[in-house]
């Protein structure tokens, strides 16, 4: 029996290697109980699907003074409910789906010009080879006023992103470093529970501090946003993996 390549499943697998705790949000299943206790230690929580990609069915609640929460669905589209009542009978459909859903601690991204971005991290092996190699990291900014990047409205190199956010007094090649450790550290990991597969696009997040953070990864990730890209050198050394 194969084993799921939902978000749930990768990040319980990411999570039993210790040296990666540290780079992984707190996540759970979605049900009304963790839906809270996160919100207690977080204020500000992320619900998405399991199994999902292109940013459907991913919303943001955030509580606000008064007893009320704000929910963003899908980017930007905003509501502002009334207490845990009116936000449990609202996210209900979450709840009751036969879908699985998780619930995840929010990571405020570094901006560029006040929008936020994360980075694809394209870890790839050749075949029968266990060799793991990053062979690409690209920033995504997201379109003004929404929080998620899978719409980017702009694709540039790591180094450009660090440069142009409130970062940029952060020593670029020893946050390269680190970012590509813990993404190979990320890629041997997941390979203990899905042997076959040669490439991972791990979607990862720098917060204000610096702090690097695995939001998830991908086994069938996108290449398009390195087409983007005037240099064309990491996306030709990506096909050159997946070919290899």
């Amino acid at each position: 029996m194969s084993r799921s390549r939902g978000k749930w499943t990768k990040y319980k697998a990411m999570k039993g290697e210790e040296k990666l705790t540290s780079y992984l949000p707190e996540t759970r299943l979605l049900t009304q109980g963790n839906l809270w206790d996160m919100m207690n230690i977080y204020g500000t929580v992320v619900i998405k699907p399991s199994l999902g990609s292109y940013g459907r069915g991913i919303s943001k609640v955030s509580s606000t003074n008064d007893d009320q929460y704000e929910i963003i669905v899908e980017g930007n589209e905003k509501k502002i409910l009334e207490g845990t009542e009116e936000t449990n009978q609202y996210l209900k459909r979450y709840f009751r789906s036969k879908r699985l859903f998780i619930v995840q601690q929010w990571i405020p991204f570094a901006t560029v010009k006040d929008s936020p971005f994360d980075l694809r991290v394209m870890v790839q092996r050749k075949r029968h080879s266990s060799q793991w190699a990053v062979t690409g990291i690209v920033a995504k900014i997201a379109i003004r006023g929404y929080f998620i990047t899978n719409y980017a409205q702009k694709v540039i190199p790591l180094e450009q992103a660090i440069e142009n956010s409130p970062l940029n007094s952060f020593p670029i090649a020893e946050l390269h470093d680190e970012i590509q450790e813990v993404s190979l550290l990320a890629a041997k990991q997941l390979q203990r529970f899905y042997p076959k597969t040669r490439t991972f696009g791990l979607d990862v997040g720098l917060d204000a501090m610096g702090g690097i953070w695995i939001i998830e990864a991908n086994h069938s990730p996108s290449i398009s946003f390195f087409n983007k890209l005037e240099d064309k050198m990491m996306y030709e050394t990506i096909l050159r993996y997946k070919k290899g």
